[in-house]
This record gives C-alpha cells, sequence and structure tokens, in this order.
C-alpha cells in the first residue's frame, strides 16, 4: 500500500492508482469501505474527492468497527445532497441536486452539456436544526459535481460540533447530538444504518452505489490534523 494511505484499511473495491484512492462499483447491498486505522476525537479533516453522477457515497466520523458514527452525505445523485448530515431515515437536505443533461448539436458534434441545478426542501428532517447552512445559490456556485472538490471538516467537543466546507466555502454546520437520524427507511439510497454519535471513533468513506457510464469515486491528499482536547 502506498505509503500516503498506510494507515488506512480498505475493502476490495478500493485500488490505489497514482496516489488517489479509486473505488469501482460495490455489488448490490455491499457497502464499500475505507477506515483509518486509529481513533480521532477532536480533529480538522481534508481530503479531495471527486465522484461521478449517480454515485451515492458518505463520510463517517467517530465511526465503530460496524460503520456506524456520525454520517454526512456525499451523494452524486438526483434528489441527493453533499455535505448534510444522513441515515437510513434520511438526510437533512434544506436543498437536493440534479444533474440536467440538455443534448446539443446535430450528427458528430452531437454532445451533452451538463449542468447541476438543485431545488428547496422544506421537509429535511433535520432542517431546522442546523446552525449554518449555505443557501442552495451558493453551494451550486462553490461545489463542481464534475471535477475535484476540496472539502474541509472540523470535529469538537463533547457534543460535536461538525463543520464543513466546500472549496473554502462553509456549506452547514451542526450540532451532532441535535441531529437525529434513527428511524429506519431501508429503501433509502446510501442508507446508513445507524446515525450514532461517539465520544470518539475512526474516519472514514463509504460508497454504497454507482450508476454511471463510466463510475468512479476518488479520494486524495487525505490529512487528519488532531486539535487540542478542551
Amino acid at each position: 500500500m502506498a505509503k500516503a494511505f498506510q494507515d488506512w484499511s480498505a475493502t476490495s473495491n478500493w485500488k490505489i492508482v497514482d496516489n488517489t484512492f479509486s473505488c469501482s462499483p460495490p455489488s448490490t447491498g455491499v457497502d464499500e469501505q475505507v477506515m483509518s486505522h486509529s481513533s480521532h476525537t477532536d480533529f480538522e479533516l481534508s481530503f479531495e474527492y471527486r465522484g461521478s453522477w449517480g454515485t451515492s457515497a458518505s463520510l463517517l466520523l467517530r465511526t465503530n468497527e460496524k460503520g456506524d458514527g456520525i454520517s454526512l452525505s456525499l451523494d452524486h445523485i438526483d434528489e441527493g445532497t453533499v455535505g448534510f448530515p444522513k441515515s437510513t431515515a434520511g438526510a437533512s437536505r434544506p436543498y437536493s441536486l440534479r444533474e440536467n443533461r440538455e443534448k446539443r448539436g446535430v450528427g458528430a458534434t452531437t454532445h451533452y452539456h451538463i449542468q447541476y441545478e438543485g431545488r428547496p426542501s422544506h421537509n429535511g428532517i433535520a432542517h431546522n436544526k442546523l446552525l449554518e447552512c449555505a443557501q442552495l445559490s451558493e453551494f451550486l456556485r462553490e461545489w463542481d459535481g464534475g471535477f475535484w472538490n476540496i472539502v474541509r471538516v472540523r470535529c469538537v467537543g463533547v457534543d460535536p460540533e461538525i463543520t464543513l466546507w466546500i472549496n473554502g466555502f462553509l456549506i452547514s454546520k451542526f450540532k451532532a447530538n441535535s441531529v437525529v437520524l434513527r428511524e429506519k427507511n431501508p429503501a433509502h439510497i446510501g442508507a446508513i444504518e445507524n446515525y450514532e454519535v461517539h465520544s470518539s471513533g475512526k474516519i472514514g468513506f463509504v460508497v454504497h452505489s454507482m450508476k454511471a457510464e463510466n463510475p468512479e469515486f476518488l479520494l486524495r491528499e487525505i490529512r487528519i490534523m488532531k486539535l487540542d482536547e478542551n
């Protein structure tokens, strides 16, 4: 395993290519995970990721060996969202995303013009419990649905306060214990079985499903900085 990833373990569909974690499509009903060996309490995590449209994925914080922990969405799917808490109960999503593929040109010039759009969602389970939240127009301006995004996450406190930035722009901030997502909905795409808040735990990434002509979910430049614990 490359030196940059020697502190991580991964399921079989994760490979390392050019110093980048690459996940191929998981089997039906099987999640593909990459998990840190060590546990973390208060920390800042940064990484770069790229996902093809049709990919459902999650970021896990303070998780146990079974993958139960604080889960945040990295879903590049219609009606998905990025950077908000999620579980089998659904997700806190003040807005949902979708891809608009418009066919243009004729003959040999035919191609798809792709735009990423969204719409407000007023029935997000924990929308009213978010401390801060980017507006949809702000999110779409900062996030790139087709290329690399730089993510920074800060997790601090016994009742951890989670703050997430994408490409330097604050997307969401919430108290993990205030966002209760425990009701099960087995039909939910990319479901995390148990959203739980632990005092410390591993950091992980999970790919639930990939439905694209050229599927990919890539991770690179993963860094974890320990913060002083109060």
